[in-house]
């Protein structure tokens, strides 16, 4: 049964965790972590060698060109027609122009001259366009020059969410005309076939992509300058060879320093023209990428069957080196099927596994709670009467004396049934059970607990004014005797009561009351003083020490198991102390895996925390509390792992529908730690470190003193650091330039007076 209910309840957590990792993947980006980028870069280094079957050579328009044609870009295309008539005798295969000829030049001459060019051009020439996205318009060029060239292809690079490039156009269709892309046309005339053909071969995606297998950096192929290969071609023959451009593919391209046209991709930041140079080399050398969604699954199910097995037979730490080891192997499979032209999401998977093996770890710290409570209850109270054993009771007696409390106080009462043991002598178990359940609804009043003292005698502590105890102990006598008669049970049911007070001997106390009570001729309540218990202690029971040295003997299997519960008790304390830190371990490590994807803010948190606790040791915080903002700075922007890499790291104006993405992540931060019970005070803090001290802060617009100063204290060290470190869109500023701007911001981004606590603190270190 337990099996079965264990299974059921990891099946469910592994589908919430496929729902948030879908969400997360889908929204976030589409290349989480970028798990499938890493993958790209180590199989573009085991394939290096094999990546050129294709002779290629770049042609680069760059300063030197400039600086020795003495023109601006763009250049004259009678610059052009120059180039491919230098190029004629050279036997070149297909030429490409990365350049956009669409209307007529200032200077006739030049585009007859480039006309001139290409009507005597024995090699191929493909020409480039641009289609207008907002028009869906395409800029063609020249029709005379479109006419003498052998193809044209559209420039148009669609990018992902996160802003980088892995994906060609094949075509598009406008008025049911296709426009084919500029690498399929390149491919097309080097393999002198029809570009139908050449798409046929392609594995598009719906949206008429190909994904581009980046085999090819810039300095994986011979690069010239556009002046060298005009005016110095023998001595490039004499570098690289008297036939480097025989039967080559030769692509003319702007450098990115003079056109500004690099693009970032999973090999880092290469120009637009080496897009379509791996564009091209793809389709020529048949290297070929197919997504293939079915390994996606195969992978999941497989990671989904992993951690089943880590969470339900292994520990944390060594499910911690299981999940590292699959999620090794899922990488690598990208990796080797990348090799193979095959391409899945393993981020998606790594994403998957991550998220299941959290949520499974915090489902097992919070069953393993569950389970420490039921030993709890288990061990502290008395099967059969459901009520505490007498050795706890003595325990929460002296924690009770030690409690400070504002017209109450603690009484000790000690009911005595007779005869109770004559009473239930055949009675069966079960009856048994129900009476003791039906004595506990009577006694069970608000604050007070009960323990069996004897087999006819619980004993009780009661928390009441000291007006109202008559008043309750009457309630008891009654409700008991209304039970037993309603059962039909003749009993005397006796009440003993005394004020209790620090410094008493409990088990004397209960001795000498129970002694007492069986003596007393009145049929229900006897109220002791405090004198009278010292006289009874020192008169009546002179002996009493020896007495309960006998009572010892009976107790001592209950007070083993009570030392047994508490050594348990202790020893799940220091387990629970150590699963909560690894898991706080693991979210403070998926925040850092979080500021991976951006080296400007590579360990932002730590430095955050560092200023926050030297702010809060200032002000004079406990280490308690330090530590709790310590751990809300670390995980402060968590929720990033919401928000687009192309909001977060876009260099231009955000929109307002952006912005509003960007202020959710304090609030999506809280949401992830929200079930973390450790947490939750801190959460205010993490949801509010954007909160500005006039109100025009956000998520909520809280205004001075609402905001919580945990949350002005890390806003201020997550400003100092902003400032400092700088971030994708604008440079890092010196210290001085960051106390200039929190000292203007005093009053209405930040507490004034924290702010120059905070600026004092800066000044005095020596350097940071």
């Amino acid at each position: 049964m337990k099996k079965a209910r264990d299974f059921w309840q990891i099946l469910c957590i592994g589908f919430g965790s496929f729902l948030i990792s879908s969400f997360f993947v889908r929204f976030a980006s589409p290349e989480f972590f970028g798990v499938n980028d890493l993958a790209s870069r180590y199989a573009y280094s085991l394939s290096k060698k094999a990546a050129k079957p294709l002779k290629i050579i770049g042609i680069e328009v760059d300063t030197d060109s400039l600086t020795q044609l003495s023109q601006r870009y763009p250049l004259k295309r009678s610059v052009y027609a120059r180039l491919l008539k230098v190029l004629q005798p050279e036997g070149i295969n297909t030429l490409g122009f990365d350049f956009i000829f669409a209307g007529s030049s200032e200077n006739q001459e030049d585009d007859l001259a480039l006309e001139e060019a290409l009507r005597d051009a024995s090699y191929r020439v493909v020409l480039a366009y641009l289609i207008n996205p907002s028009t869906g318009t395409p800029a063609l060029p020249l029709p005379q020059l479109e006419k003498l060239s052998y193809a044209t292809g559209m420039l148009n690079t669609p990018e992902d969410k996160d802003g980088l490039i892995r994906r060609l156009r094949g075509y598009v269709v406008l008025d049911e005309k296709r426009y084919y892309s500029f690498s399929v046309m390149l491919s097309a005339a080097i393999l002198n076939q029809q570009p139908e053909k050449v798409i046929s071969r392609l594995s598009l995606l719906k949206n008429k992509t190909y994904y581009i297998n980046y085999l090819i950096k810039p300095t994986d192929i011979i690069r010239v300058s556009l002046f060298e290969a005009i005016y110095n071609l023998p001595a490039l023959k004499e570098k690289y060879g008297r036939d480097f451009l025989k039967n080559s593919f030769v692509l003319v391209y702007p450098q990115p320093e003079i056109s500004h046209d690099i693009y970032p991709t999973p090999l880092g930041r290469i120009p637009g023209g080496l897009l379509h140079i791996n564009g091209v080399n793809t389709i020529v050398s048949n290297r070929l990428l197919r997504q293939v969604d079915n390994l996606s699954i195969f992978f999941l199910l497989a990671t989904f069957l992993v951690l089943y097995y880590i969470l339900k037979y292994a520990g944390f730490l060594n499910g911690c080196l299981f999940i590292a080891g699959h999620m090794i192997i899922v990488f690598w499979s990208g990796v080797l099927l990348l090799l193979a032209g095959m391409r899945f999401d393993s981020g998606r998977v790594i994403v998957f596994a991550l998220i299941f093996f959290t949520l499974g770890s915090l489902y097992k710290y919070l069953d393993f709670l569950a389970q420490l409570f039921k030993i709890r209850v288990k061990a502290t109270m008395d099967p059969l009467r459901n009520i505490f054993t007498l050795r706890y009771f003595y325990g929460r007696l002296e924690l009770e004396t030690k409690k400070i409390y504002f017209y109450r106080e603690p009484f000790v009462v000690l009911l005595y049934f007779k005869p109770l043991a004559a009473a239930v002598e055949n009675m069966d178990f079960q009856k048994l059970k129900e009476l003791w359940l039906a004595i506990n609804k009577s006694i069970n009043l608000k604050g007070s607990l009960w323990a069996g003292y004897s087999a006819e005698e619980v004993a009780g502590c009661v928390i009441t004014s000291p007006k109202k105890i008559d008043k309750l102990c009457r309630i008891l006598t009654d409700n008991l005797n209304a039970e037993f008669s309603r059962r039909g049970i003749k009993l005397e049911v006796k009440l003993a009561c005394l004020k209790f007070r620090k410094g008493y001997p409990v088990r004397e106390l209960l001795f000498v009351l129970s002694a007492e009570l069986k003596k007393a001729q009145v049929n229900d309540l006897i109220f002791f003083k405090e004198h009278e218990l010292d006289y009874l202690l020192h008169t009546s029971y002179p002996g009493i020490k020896e007495s309960q040295e006998a009572l010892g003997g009976i107790s001592e299997d209950i007070e083993e198991k009570n030392r047994q519960l508490l050594l348990l008790i202790d020893n799940l304390n220091k387990e629970h102390a150590r699963t909560k830190e690894a898991f706080l371990e693991t979210i403070a490590s998926l925040a850092k895996a979080l500021e991976a994807r951006d080296p400007y803010t590579e360990g932002h948190s730590e430095r955050v925390a560092r200023y926050a606790v030297m702010l809060a040791d200032e002000l004079g915080w406990s280490p308690e509390l330090k530590e709790k903002l310590a751990k809300a700075a670390l995980l402060h922007d968590l929720g990033k792992i919401g928000i687009p890499d192309n909001i977060l790291h876009k260099k231009e104006k955000l929109t307002e529908e952006e912005y509003n993405s960007i202020k959710k992540h304090g609030l999506i931060s809280a949401k992830i730690l929200e079930p973390l019970k450790d947490v939750r005070d801190i959460l205010p803090w993490i949801a509010g470190h954007h909160e500005k001290w006039d109100g025009s802060g956000y998520p909520q617009g809280l205004a001075g003193s609402n905001i919580s100063l945990g949350a002005q204290i890390i806003a201020l060290a997550d400003s100092f650091d902003a400032i400092t470190t700088g971030r994708d869109y604008k440079k890092a500023f010196s210290i001085e330039d960051a106390i200039r701007e929190i000292t203007n911001g005093r009053g209405s981004q930040f507490n004034p007076q924290l702010a120059d606590i905070f600026i004092k603190i800066i000044c005095k270190l020596p350097h940071l």
